[in-house]
């Protein structure tokens, strides 16, 4: 009997073992629609999820699943880890996707959790990409656009790419920035990025979406037609070594610049364009065609001939 008793503890504790081996189950859905909401049935989605470390790299496990007439396609997977990765792959006609990334939160029996999560995926059409001047601010150098002094505004030109005379080539002053910065004896400092425009009806409006996850085409089509803001101010400060920073990763920008106003001091003109990435670090794309709000770019046609491939690009 003893032996018995013995036999099934050592089973037991090997069945408990094994299970505890087991890799936690994740499971989650992929719903896939057009630019106008539209689900995108047959359309292929890809889950990928940590498989096993070999060599000194984390190798992956990769399910593909066609979403079917509703646009949702089931991922069901396993893994170690609580990271996965998810995209949608475009038919012809549509914008490429980068591959989007969420972390579950905690195993409740052996699944990772949320159980139930759908992600969305939105394909973008390609409808009208046109020329537009697009040069990269954050590439270049290996900075950001460096203001040529503290304390003095400084405009810039869209169409030149450059600052305005005397310190570089441009003829319209399309934005102005001008930098402050402070620094206590007790090495707090205050730094303000300050920018405005210089005719009555230009400005901003500001919209978040992450470059690096879902279509190329990150923002609208068309830049919109009110809600432009004429100032915008970037702080940061350090205080007691706490560092607050209004910069965001996913803070981009739509611009409306050059505008002319009637006797009436309403808009008869203006350009409109987009920023991709926060101040000072980002891409700019300006239209040059007066009242035509599309900023849907054409990488094949950038009007800065100069300008090497360093961008991040609307890519049919």
């Amino acid at each position: 009997m003893k032996t018995k008793a013995t036999l099934i503890s050592i089973l037991t504790l090997a069945v408990a073992t094994l299970a505890g081996c087991q890799e936690p189950k994740i499971m989650f859905k992929v719903r896939v629609t057009d630019d106008e909401g539209k689900p995108m049935e047959h359309c292929e989605v890809s889950g990928t999820v940590f498989d096993h470390w070999e060599s000194g790299r984390d190798k992956f496990r990769i399910s593909r699943v066609m979403a079917d007439e509703n646009g949702i396609a089931p991922i069901n997977s396993s893994s170690k880890r609580k990271d996965v990765y998810y995209s949608a792959t475009p038919p012809p006609g549509f914008y490429n996707t980068h591959r989007a990334e969420f972390a579950f939160r905690e195993v409740i029996d052996g699944q990772w959790t949320p159980a139930d999560k759908q992600f969305e995926v939105v394909l973008k059409r390609i409808r009208n990409p046109i020329a537009m001047y697009a040069k990269n601010l954050t590439s270049e150098g290996g900075a950001a656009l460096k203001i040529p002094a503290r304390d003095l505004a400084f405009a810039y030109d869209f169409a030149i790419g450059d600052w305005m005379l005397p310190h570089g080539k441009g003829v319209n002053g399309d934005i102005v920035f001008q930098y402050s910065f402070q620094k206590e004896a007790s090495g707090d400092s205050r730094r303000v990025i300050r920018i405005t425009f210089t005719n009555p009806l230009d400005g901003l409006v500001m919209f978040d979406a992450d470059q690096w996850q879902g279509s190329d085409l990150t923002s609208d089509y068309l830049a919109p037609e009110s809600g432009y803001k004429p100032l915008l101010e970037m702080k940061r400060t350090i205080v007691k070594g706490v560092v607050t920073d209004d910069r965001r990763r996913e803070r981009n920008y739509y611009f409306r610049v050059r505008t002319k106003v009637n006797s009436e001091g309403k808009l008869v003109s203006a350009n409109y364009g987009k920023i991709y990435g926060d101040f000072m670090y980002f891409t700019y794309y300006f239209n040059p065609t007066p009242n035509d709000r599309n900023v849907e770019f054409d990488p094949a046609k950038n009007l800065f001939r100069d300008v090497p491939n360093l961008l991040k690009v609307e890519r049919p």
